[in-house]
């Protein structure tokens, strides 16, 4: 993990911890039983954000365009110099903090189905023939969808997706059921906060998880967080849009190579890369 001083006094400062009490939940981070929700979503986005500033100090030009998968779309706004990094922080607390409420308001959860298609997933979640709430939450690729809801409505899902075509269903570990009506009480509470800041325009375009199309205008990139929180992630459509626009080259910035993964499955041709570290960055052939 890189954590350097100065980022865990700007991380304390507006998270409002105790240094010592963050330094142990820095030291568990990848912990789901030891670390919090917020201070996880704050490390995602404080490293990722961390290697995309790094190569602005070292006058590398590593994009032409961004694009983020859920939390991933702060870091990647604050790469193409939208908001700072401390701004960035501000709403990624208030973005935890109120998907956690809403998931405690209405309890739910979500579950990665592998084998069938999106109009597969979402005929069999408009079944459901209950009030209770059941969609797909992202698209990440042609055959791999993630569906979100009530927390009974996925486990019954989950039971006879097999029927339809599923080859496996993997429940997630989270705390509620993310990107889906029942995230709405956390809409006013973010919405606020991001009309309490200014979003710059940016000049290299952001390709958003709410309709997977470029931004460049802040009031755009604002309304698009917002609509984020309660409708699904078009990973999919994102990455087809963009090759589709002239990219051919992606490096998925941070821990993990889960991007790189879904980008082959979705066009075997990409090249798709990872920079998981400042060494990574200065190897990188630019």
């Amino acid at each position: 993990m890189i954590i350097n001083n100065e980022r865990i006094i700007r991380i304390r400062e507006v998270l409002e911890y105790r240094q010592e009490d963050l330094l142990l939940i820095l030291d568990n981070i990848h912990d789901p039983h030891n670390a919090s929700a917020i201070l996880r979503s704050a490390d995602a986005f404080g490293i990722d954000s961390s290697h995309f500033l790094y190569t602005r100090d070292q006058q590398l030009e590593l994009s032409d365009g961004v694009s983020g998968h859920s939390l991933g779309e702060y870091s990647a706004i604050a790469a193409s110099g939208g908001f700072n990094f401390e701004v960035g922080l501000e709403l990624v607390k208030i973005r935890s903090e109120s998907m956690h409420n809403a998931g405690k308001i209405n309890p739910g959860t979500m579950a990665a189905i592998i084998g069938m298609t999106a109009e597969q997933v979402r005929e069999l979640c408009n079944s459901n023939n209950t009030k209770n709430v059941l969609v797909a939450a992202n698209y990440n690729t042609i055959n791999q969808i993630v569906i979100s809801g009530n927390i009974d409505s996925v486990e019954n899902f989950s039971l006879i997706a097999k029927e339809h075509g599923a080859k496996m269903i993997i429940p997630l570990n989270v705390s509620g059921a993310f990107h889906s009506p029942l995230m709405r009480p956390a809409r006013e509470e973010l919405a606020d906060k991001l009309d309490s800041i200014e979003i710059s325009d940016i000049k290299i375009p952001l390709y958003s998880n709410f309709d997977a199309k470029p931004k460049t205008k802040g009031k755009d990139i604002k309304n698009s967080l917002v609509n984020q929180l309660e409708n699904p992630v078009l990973w999919y459509d994102t990455i087809n849009n963009m090759t589709n626009d002239g990219y051919s080259s992606y490096i998925e910035i941070g821990p993990g190579k889960v991007l790189q993964g879904l980008n082959r499955k979705i066009k075997k041709s990409l090249s798709s890369i990872g920079i998981q570290s400042h060494l990574d960055i200065i190897n990188h052939e630019v």
